[in-house]
């Protein structure tokens, strides 16, 4: 079985391969599980990484990416359904505990109900509150809230950096292997 610390590495491992060109990236169009695209075969709003197989279903939209955004910044809104497993439990849709050394996020709740911890404070947020933002360097994670109802938020991460590979890599780890707990 595979450790948060483990799967956080190999993540950052597929990352890197893929923005050095070693990997190619993967499709996670649910219909076609095995296909590989490019980053610029679909450039634009809307791009979508999907994980259908696993129980969480996570979906991910690129609203802006960095092509969009000239590597500024990158826009993502992804859905956290309810009752979907997170790293830590009772917290749905939780990621790892984790840092970008070199990015700044912020979150947009959009509809359901959204807690963060940042270096061990807890906040919450619901639609039309005021984004939470979390400097470069800070130790944090987020979960839906409320698992009886879906969680649609918006992450904006300044600079861009490689951030869109890594959720559609992250997808495509998860699509193949049918569940995050087996990659």
């Amino acid at each position: 079985m595979w450790t948060q610390k483990n799967l956080a590495r190999l993540c950052a491992l597929a990352v890197i391969a893929v923005g050095a060109g070693i990997l190619p990236q993967r499709s996670t169009n649910p219909t076609s599980p095995s296909s590989l695209s490019s980053p610029s075969e679909n450039p634009g709003l809307g791009r979508v990484f999907e994980n259908s197989r696993s129980g969480d279903r996570s979906r991910f939209t690129i609203l802006e990416g960095a092509e969009d955004t000239l590597g500024e910044y990158l826009r993502v809104e992804e859905l956290i359904r309810a009752g979907s497993p997170g790293f830590e439990k009772g917290k749905s849709g939780s990621p790892p505990l984790h840092v970008h050394n070199h990015q700044q996020e912020c979150f947009e709740v959009r509809s359901g109900s959204f807690s963060y911890q940042i270096e061990g404070v807890e906040g919450h947020l619901r639609p039309g509150d005021k984004a939470a933002c979390i400097p470069a360097g800070q130790r944090h994670n987020f979960w839906n809230a409320n698992n009886a109802t879906d969680l649609t938020v918006v992450y904006t991460l300044t600079p861009a950096l490689t951030s869109e590979r890594f959720f559609q890599t992250l997808c495509g780890l998860a699509q193949d292997a049918g569940t995050l707990d087996n990659v």
